[in-house]
């Protein structure tokens, strides 16, 4: 008895298929521009909210409205990293 043969063999193309066809379209890359935009508005944005908690208190320095910020707006972070 022999193995059974798959269909269609190595090196044939199906009934239905051209013998030679072109290889599925891909999607050009994308834009640098394209890349960075959101990563600029999540940046922003987490920046008018350390502005915003520097604007509350007039005592609060750059720095710790930095740190609270970064404590308090983690959310915005972690879509940042995403």
């Amino acid at each position: 008895m022999t193995a059974p043969v798959a269909y269609p063999p190595e090196g044939l193309s199906a009934p239905d298929e051209p013998p030679h066809a072109p290889p599925p379209p891909t999607r050009p890359p994308i834009p640098f521009w394209n890349r960075i935009r959101l990563l600029l508005l999540f940046v922003l944005a987490w920046l008018i909210l350390v502005w915003a908690a520097m604007a509350d208190n007039p005592l609060l320095p750059f720095v710790d409205s930095v740190r609270i910020q970064l404590r308090d707006s983690q959310w915005l972070i972690w879509l940042f990293g995403l």
